[in-house]
């Protein structure tokens, strides 16, 4: 079934200054949701290396910014599937190279049911799509900022799935920066903002369904300009569809056999035996050819 909004049944958002706190649910989660938690702290100073941990070792760092040299936002998006009916509360903790470190975080939680897994996968089967990390998205005393960086935008190849982008923003002084005009369609789900020890903080999370492919950029604006940074990813539908692949209607174009019929969810048969081979140097079109001993 395609996502929608309808399947993020609850939200929830909230702050604190401390070297630990909890990010939470209002109702108990059901058994089989996945909860998803975007969490950011600011840098201080020319901090680098800054980042929000899950305390919860089963949630799994998703995507997000995780590493910068510039006093930004740094935004996280942890995630976990198939969740245990009952929980509400979960652990978050602001690191500075990997220890503990007491600053402002700002987080959105949130459970969202029918998350299924890519059918185009393989071994464990992913359940979301990330762009690559060298197109994380940060810029510094900026006033816009899009999800991907350089107009890289490599969408995967699926159908129904759940666009979730993040935006997080550190003002230069005391006033909280705030997100809106998010271009492509997208949505605010949810937007978080503190100050404290002169230094303004927001986090937005915007989401978008939908039923085609290419649609996972999108850009926001921030008021007043501030050191920004950004992400996003989707989350594929239980029954995702993929889209068609051009082999699919060109036999011997997987170039072997063994890719014929091994590649997961368009083979063409299930077994090539020895007396059938994949050639290049006798075709009609294309560039290769069933050779039939």
């Amino acid at each position: 079934m395609p996502l929608s909004v309808d399947n993020i049944i609850q939200v929830n958002t909230g702050s604190f200054n401390a070297t630990g706190g909890n990010a939470t649910l209002t109702n108990p989660v059901t058994a089989g949701s996945t909860v998803v938690i975007v969490a950011a702290c600011p840098a201080i100073a020319a901090d680098s290396n800054v980042m929000v941990t899950s305390d919860d070792t089963a949630f799994e760092a998703i995507g997000g910014v995780t590493a910068v040299t510039v006093q930004d936002a740094m935004p996280t998006i942890f995630a976990k599937r198939n969740v245990a009916a009952g929980g509400t509360s979960w652990g978050l903790t602001p690191k500075k190279s990997g220890v503990a470190s007491a600053r402002q975080v700002a987080w959105v939680a949130m459970e969202v049911t029918g998350v299924g897994q890519d059918p185009l996968g393989t071994g464990n089967l992913s359940w979301y799509a990330d762009k690559a990390s060298s197109d994380t998205s940060v810029a510094s005393d900026a006033t816009s900022i899009s999800t991907y960086r350089d107009g890289v935008t490599s969408p995967g190849s699926c159908y129904d799935t759940l666009g979730l982008a993040v935006f997080a923003a550190r003002g230069n002084d005391a006033t909280v920066p705030v997100w809106s005009g998010y271009t492509n369609g997208w949505i605010e789900l949810a937007n978080v903002g503190r100050t404290d020890a002169g230094i303004g903080f927001s986090l937005a999370v915007a989401y978008k369904p939908s039923l085609a492919i290419g649609y996972i950029e999108t850009t926001a604006t921030c008021t007043p300009l501030a050191d920004l940074a950004a992400d996003a990813v989707s989350l594929y539908a239980d029954g995702a569809r993929h889209a068609h692949l051009v082999q699919m209607m060109s036999g011997a174009e997987f170039g072997s056999m063994t890719g014929a019929a091994t590649m997961t969810g368009h083979q063409i048969f299930d077994t090539a035996t020895a007396n059938v081979t994949c050639v290049t140097n006798i075709k009609r079109t294309g560039n290769y050819a069933f050779k039939y001993a």
